[in-house]
C-alpha cells in the first residue's frame, strides 16, 4: 500500500492516468492493491476478472486514487444473462475530503447496468438524482458485452458513451447521451465496481480493462465543504396530525420537508428546528444541490426511496411560529402556521398538510393546503403556482385604528413604524401615530388626537394617503410592491353610492351563492350596517315600512368598507368560487392594492373574505334589496330565469353556476355573464356580443351526455375523467383526442362503483386558457 500511496504523491502534480488490467500484471500489482471482496473475484485465462462468488448478494472491489475534473473512465463488461434490478453490475466514484480511507465518503456518482429499464444510468449519490442514462431495453438481451466511457468535463457536465456487441464481437447498438450538469462532488477520492446477482448468476458478470484520467488535485484548490447559510435550503412542507391516514402510501407521521436551493454541497451543522415551544437539535448532515429532505421520526415506515433527516418530530395544529436555526442562533428558514390556512378547514384525509413553492417559502400567504389525493406529497415538490403579488395589503380597518394585514412578513429587528415612511407621518398635525408590530405580518398603526381632535386625521368620507418607505423590502429580500396606503374614515352609504353588480343564482354542488357589490361613489363607504332583504312584494318606495314582510340577512362585518370604485363579493365560502371561477376576484385595486376578498381567509373588520350568512335568495330568483338598518334602501335587484339566453333555459341544468351581470341602472337591467360563466369580486365591463363556450349537460340519467359550443376560431383538445367528491380518488385523464367546436359526448367509461361522482372535463385550445368543468351524475 506504501508503493500505492507514493505512486499517487506522484500523480498528484501531474494529470491522472491509469490502466487497470491485464488483472495479474502491474500497475495496480494484481488484485492485491484492491480492497473489498476480493475473495469473491478471480483472474479468468482471457485476463478477464470473473466474479466467482460464494452465494448470492452484492460483491464490490474498491481502490483510493486521486483527481479532479475534467475526468474520464472507460471499462468493458461481458454480461452472461439479461440483467434486472436483481442482476446488475455497477461502478462508483466517491469523493473522500481528499484523506485517507478512513475519512466519510460524502457523495458520488454511480453507473448502473441494466438495473431499471435495462438501461445504463449515471446517478449522483448518495440522493439518486439521474443525471443520464441510455434508451430503454438496450440490455434487453441473454449475452452481451458492454464497453463504455464516462466524461466529466471542466463545466460539470456529463457525457455518457457505450457500444454494445453480442459475445462474438457482432455490434448491436452504439450511442452517447449528454446529462445534466453538476459538481456537487469536489474530489474523486475513490473508484468501487461490483454487482448484485442472486444465487444463478454468481459467475455471469466478467469486467476487462478499466482505463481512468483525471486533472490534478490541488490540495489548496480543493474546494473546502462549506456551512449551509441563509437561502441554501427553504421548507416546502408541513404536515401536522396525519391520522386519520388514507391508505397505507400516506405519511405515517408528522414531517417537514426541506428543499436545498444552495449550488454546492454544503453543511448543516448544529442545526435547531423551533415550532411553537417545541425545538428539536438536528444531526449534522450533508445538503446537496437540489436534494429533498425529509425531518421526520426515522422510527415509523417512511418509504426507503425518501432522503430522511431522523427527527423525532411532534407537531401541534394550534398557531405556532416556526423557525430553522445556526448553531449561532442565525434563523435560515422560519414562517407561521395555522388552522385558517388549511382549506378546508374539515378536510382531514392524510392530515393537515401546508406546502409551498420553494421562492415563496418565506411568505405565509403562499401557504396552501396540499392538493395531493393522500392528504400530502413527502419527499415530492408538488405546488401551484402563485401569481404576481399585486400589492402589499390585504385588509384595512377604519375605525379606531388603522390595521394594515400585510400579504409578506416584515424582516425581523425593523422599528414597529416600518415600513411607514415616520418622518412624514411626523408632519400630520393634530395627533400623532403610534405604531405596534403585532408580528411579522401586521403593523396596527393608530392616530392619537391633541385634545378635542377628530378620531381620523380626515374629514369623514374622505381618501387618505400614508406614505410608506422608498425602497423597503419583503423578509424575503425582494422589493416592496407599493408605496402608498389608501383609507380613510367611513360613512354609511346612501342610495346610488353601491350597486348590486352581479349575482349566481343556482350554482355548482358546493359553491354556493353569492352577490357582488361595486362601489360608485367618491367616499369611503362602511358596509358594516348593511342588510339584505327579501321582501314578498314589489314598493317602490325607498323606505323601510314595517308592514313590509320578508326576510332579512346581514350583509356585512363590523368594520368592513369599500374604497372608491372598489369591488367586493359576499358568500359563504369563497375559497370554494375561486376554485371553480378563477377569472374572478384576480384584478388588483385602485392603485395597487388589492380587492377586498381576493383571498381566502377568515373575515376581518375591513380586510378580506366573505360573510358567513346566506343570501336570501331562491334559484327562481326574485327581488333583493340592499337596505341600511334604519331601512333605507340603497340599491335594488329583479333576476328572473327568464333573463338567461333561451338555449339556456332549455337545457337540464338552467343556468347551473352561470352569473347574471348588471347592464345599467335599471334593476331589470342584467344579462348573462360571458367571462368564465362569473367573476366575483371583479367589474369588467360586459360584453354584447353572442355568447361563447355553452356547455349543456343535456341527460343526465346514465349514460350522461355533455354538449358544448366553443370558438369555432380554435382547435380543441379533449380529456375527461371521474372525481370522488370528497376529493379522496381520481381516474387518470383520458388521451387528448381532437373535438369539434360544436359537438356532444357521451360518457363511454363507467365509474369504479355506484353512487354520487363528478364526470370533469378539460378542453385545452390551441391558444388561451384551458376550459374545465365537472358535473356531478349519479351512477
Amino acid at each position: 500500500m506504501k508503493g500505492l500511496v507514493a505512486v499517487l504523491a506522484t500523480l498528484c502534480a501531474q494529470e491522472v492516468s491509469a490502466q487497470w488490467g491485464p488483472w495479474t500484471q502491474w500497475w495496480s500489482a494484481g488484485l492485491s492493491a484492491w480492497q473489498g471482496d476480493t475473495t469473491a473475484f478471480a483472474v479468468a485465462e482471457s485476463d478477464w476478472l470473473l466474479l466467482d462468488a460464494p452465494a448470492a448478494g452484492t460483491y464490490a472491489l474498491w481502490r483510493e486514487g486521486l483527481g479532479s475534473r475534467p475526468a474520464r473512465f472507460s471499462a468493458s463488461l461481458q454480461l452472461n444473462f439479461n440483467p434486472s434490478s436483481a442482476n446488475y453490475a455497477f461502478w462508483e466514484v466517491w469523493d473522500s475530503s481528499g484523506t485517507a480511507s478512513a475519512s466519510p465518503l460524502v457523495s458520488g456518482y454511480r453507473l448502473e447496468m441494466g438495473r431499471s429499464n435495462d438501461q445504463l444510468r449515471l446517478l449522483r449519490l448518495p440522493d439518486g438524482l439521474v443525471l443520464a442514462n441510455s434508451p430503454s431495453g438496450l440490455l434487453d438481451r441473454s449475452a452481451s458485452r458492454l464497453d463504455w466511457s464516462w466524461d466529466w468535463d471542466s463545466s460539470g457536465a456529463h457525457r455518457l458513451s457505450w457500444l454494445l456487441s453480442d459475445t462474438l464481437g457482432v455490434r448491436l447498438d452504439s450511442g452517447q447521451v449528454l446529462g445534466s450538469s453538476d459538481s456537487s462532488v469536489a474530489l474523486l477520492g475513490r473508484l468501487r465496481f461490483g454487482a448484485t446477482v442472486t444465487a444463478t448468476r454468481v459467475r455471469g458478470l466478467k469486467w476487462g480493462s478499466m482505463s481512468w484520467q483525471a486533472g490534478p488535485w490541488v490540495r489548496s484548490a480543493t474546494p473546502r465543504k462549506r456551512a449551509a447559510r441563509l437561502g441554501d435550503a427553504s421548507v416546502t412542507e408541513i404536515l401536522v396530525s396525519p391520522d386519520p391516514r388514507l391508505s397505507w402510501r400516506s405519511a405515517p407521521g408528522d414531517f417537514m420537508e426541506l428543499f436545498v436551493e444552495a449550488d454546492s454541497l454544503c453543511w448543516a451543522l448544529g442545526w435547531t428546528l423551533r415550532y411553537g415551544s417545541s425545538s428539536w437539535l438536528l444531526p449534522d448532515r450533508v445538503m446537496r444541490p437540489g436534494e429533498v429532505v425529509v425531518l421526520a421520526d426515522g422510527r415509523l415506515p417512511w418509504p426507503d426511496s425518501l432522503s430522511l433527516w431522523d427527527v423525532p418530530l411532534s407537531l401541534t395544529s394550534a398557531p405556532a411560529f416556526w423557525s430553522i436555526e445556526t448553531a449561532e442562533g442565525a434563523r435560515l428558514a422560519w414562517g407561521r402556521v395555522q388552522p385558517d390556512m388549511h382549506q378546508p378547514m374539515d378536510k382531514s384525509l392524510g392530515g393537515w398538510s401546508l406546502e409551498v413553492n420553494p421562492q415563496w417559502s418565506m411568505l405565509p400567504r403562499a401557504w396552501q393546503s396540499s392538493r395531493s389525493l393522500l392528504g400530502s406529497s413527502p419527499g415530492s415538490l408538488e405546488w401551484s403556482a402563485l401569481g404576481p403579488r399585486q400589492g402589499g395589503i390585504l385588509g384595512l380597518l377604519a375605525d379606531s385604528a388603522l390595521q394594515v394585514d400585510w400579504r409578506h412578513p416584515l424582516p425581523l429587528g425593523t422599528s414597529p413604524l416600518y415600513p411607514f415612511d415616520s418622518l412624514a407621518l411626523a408632519r400630520w398635525s393634530g395627533g400623532r401615530w403610534l405604531a405596534t408590530r403585532i408580528h411579522s405580518e401586521r403593523t396596527a398603526l393608530r392616530w392619537l388626537p391633541d385634545a378635542d381632535g377628530l378620531l381620523w386625521p380626515c374629514r369623514p368620507g374622505e381618501v387618505m394617503e400614508l406614505p410608506l418607505l422608498p425602497g423597503w423590502l419583503h423578509a424575503d429580500g425582494t422589493p416592496g410592491d407599493c408605496t402608498l396606503v389608501y383609507a380613510g374614515w367611513a360613512m354609511p352609504p346612501v342610495s346610488g353610492e353601491l350597486q348590486i353588480s352581479e349575482l349566481l343564482l343556482n350554482p355548482l354542488p358546493g359553491e354556493g351563492r353569492f352577490v357582488e357589490l361595486r362601489s360608485l361613489s367618491d367616499r369611503v363607504l362602511d358596509l358594516s350596517g348593511l342588510f339584505w332583504s327579501n321582501p314578498d312584494g314589489f314598493s317602490g318606495d325607498s323606505t323601510y315600512s314595517p308592514s313590509q314582510s320578508g326576510s332579512w340577512r346581514r350583509a356585512s362585518v363590523a368594520g368592513r368598507f369599500l374604497l372608491p370604485g372598489q369591488v367586493i363579493f359576499m358568500a359563504a365560502n369563497p375559497a370554494a368560487l375561486l376554485d371553480v371561477y378563477p377569472a374572478g376576484d384576480s384584478m388588483a385595486g385602485p392603485l395597487g392594492a388589492p380587492r377586498p376578498g381576493a383571498w381566502a381567509r377568515p373575515a376581518l373588520p375591513g380586510g378580506p373574505g366573505a360573510t358567513n350568512q346566506s343570501i336570501p335568495l331562491t334559484d327562481d330568483g326574485g327581488i333583493l334589496e340592499l337596505r341600511r338598518s334604519d331601512g333605507l334602501l340603497i340599491d335594488r335587484a329583479e333576476v328572473r330565469p327568464d333573463q338567461f339566453p333561451e338555449r339556456i333555459r332549455q337545457s337540464p341544468g338552467k343556468g347551473e353556476g352561470m352569473a347574471l351581470e348588471r347592464r345599467g341602472p335599471d334593476p331589470n337591467d342584467w344579462g348573462f355573464a360571458r367571462i368564465d360563466s362569473a367573476t366575483p369580486g371583479r367589474w369588467p365591463q360586459a360584453a354584447v356580443e353572442p355568447s361563447r363556450n355553452q356547455f349543456d349537460l343535456i341527460q343526465r340519467q346514465w349514460p350522461p351526455i355533455l354538449q358544448w359550443d366553443l370558438d369555432s376560431d380554435q382547435a380543441w383538445l379533449l380529456e375527461t375523467r371521474w372525481t370522488d367528491p370528497e376529493g379522496r380518488w381520481a381516474s387518470p385523464w383520458s388521451a387528448p383526442r381532437p373535438v369539434a367546436s360544436q359537438d356532444r359526448i357521451e360518457a363511454r367509461d363507467e365509474p369504479p362503483q355506484g353512487g354520487l361522482w363528478l364526470w370533469e372535463f378539460r378542453f385545452t385550445p390551441l391558444q388561451g386558457r384551458t376550459i374545465r368543468r365537472a358535473y356531478p351524475i349519479r351512477y
